[in-house]
């Protein structure tokens, strides 16, 4: 009998221990998995009736986490509804009946066992390829990517998100567009919340090469002209130049490539980009010439002592060098000073000329008459110091006749201070 009971010991023992036993399953997100119970520890001398109930349940925190598919036999499906960390415990208490024969009487009693059953969601995680990038701004990178394991559910399904999107923006497929310089960190995450990021550093694209459509030009001063620049590449980030002239005095330049010739001369400008590339155009600022000069008088008729300014006009009026000198061809009848100032001399006939410094020439002639009241002296010392005029009684000085330039004077000596005399200087 002792015996009896201690062989029905063990096998309680043991059935308890298969009970506590924990039964581990994993299962992706919808996916059925079967938990089974074992058959029921029957003691010995006992036989287990027909009669079985099985009744499963959740830890309450965890109740919506899981779908039963069948809860009224040994084996239950079962899959995690949504996601979560960890592992959910499942139990199951199994009652069921003992029956024996004793003595020809049949024995029933109730007997029960409670499983218990852990399942947990198998983890999809991603990887994201190269999870470092630089890429110019206005290009497009499709990121790569990859799921383990390689058996990973097929619903499994992938977001993509950028804490930057200013800088750096991605759609649905991973297709990330640089937009502004800087960084933007790409995640990509997992319906079963796993993620991996990948780096995305954004950079202008630097201006390489700036060619001037066209490399040179001629101008005259006051002329204006507005330089186009190419770019290279055209879809260069920073497009805007700051531009110099090796000579401001000559050419001048704004902002926008807008120069202006001022003077005669040459001159280099130059537009350079931020990254350094620059690119040059070269300016030759020619004189603009004298055409025509056209003389207030054509003809003049004077009388001897008689002054007259004679007056040019030069053509085209922006000529660049307006310069004249003047020239008479008889000084024996007329003489002209700097200042175009013609002085009559002696009874005749003579040309006045205005030449400008390329060699065009205007001309007046002259006609003297010898009708003046006043008389010529001869009879004066070179070195002696006279009381002297212009012709048109404008007081000089005192002055020596030798250092007079040519033209007509009046001068009277210390002795008679009304008496003018005409002095001619040849």
């Amino acid at each position: 009998m002792k015996k009896r009971f201690l062989i029905l010991y063990i096998l309680l023992f043991s059935c308890i221990f298969n009970v506590v036993a924990n039964n581990n399953y994993e299962a992706w997100v919808n996916e059925w998995v079967e938990l089974s119970c074992p058959a029921a520890e029957v003691p010995f001398g006992w036989d287990a009736a027909i009669i079985h109930s099985f009744k499963w349940s959740v830890s309450s925190s965890n109740t919506k986490k899981v779908t039963f598919s069948r809860n009224t036999t040994p084996t239950v499906g079962v899959t995690p509804a949504v996601l979560y960390d960890g592992k959910i415990k499942i139990t199951v208490k199994h009652s069921f009946y003992l029956s024996r024969v004793l003595a020809g009487k049949q024995d029933l009693k109730a007997s029960s066992e409670t499983h218990t059953f852990y399942l947990s969601c198998k983890k999809v995680k991603v990887a994201l390829y190269p999870n470092e990038h630089s890429m110019p701004i206005g290009e497009t990178l499709s990121l790569q990517y990859s799921l383990s394991p390689q058996e990973s559910n097929p619903a499994a399904t992938i977001s993509f998100s950028s804490d930057n999107p200013s800088v750096a923006s991605v759609d649905f497929y991973g297709n990330v567009l640089g937009k502004a310089e800087g960084k933007a960190t790409i995640t990509a995450t997992t319906n079963f919340k796993t993620s991996a990021t990948c780096i995305v550093t954004v950079k202008p694209i630097d201006v390489i090469g700036i060619q001037f459509q066209v490399r040179s030009l001629t101008l005259n001063p006051g002329q204006t002209a507005t330089l186009i620049p190419d770019i290279i590449p055209q879809n260069a980030t920073y497009k805007v130049l700051s531009w110099t002239s090796s000579d401001d005095k000559i050419v001048s330049v704004d902002k926008n490539g807008i120069i202006k010739a001022l003077e005669p001369g040459f001159a280099e400008i130059k537009a350079t980009a931020k990254s350094g590339a620059f690119g040059c155009c070269y300016i030759n600022v020619l004189p603009i010439d004298v055409e025509y000069i056209s003389m207030d008088k054509a003809y003049l008729k004077l009388n001897v002592g008689e002054t007259y300014l004679l007056t040019p006009t030069i053509y085209p009026e922006n000529a660049t060098n307006k310069h004249i000198d003047w020239q008479t061809k008889d000084p024996e009848v007329a003489i002209v000073n700097n200042d175009g100032i013609i002085t009559a001399i002696g009874k005749g006939k003579t040309i006045i000329s205005a030449i400008a410094h390329n060699g065009i020439t205007g001309i007046c002639n002259i006609e003297i008459n010898d009708n003046s009241s006043l008389y010529e002296i001869t009879d004066i010392s070179e070195d002696d110091t006279y009381s002297t005029f212009t012709i048109t009684g404008i007081y000089i000085g005192e002055l020596k006749p030798k250092d007079l330039e040519k033209g007509i004077y009046l001068i009277r000596s210390q002795s008679n201070s009304t008496i003018y005399h005409k002095f001619i200087k040849r």
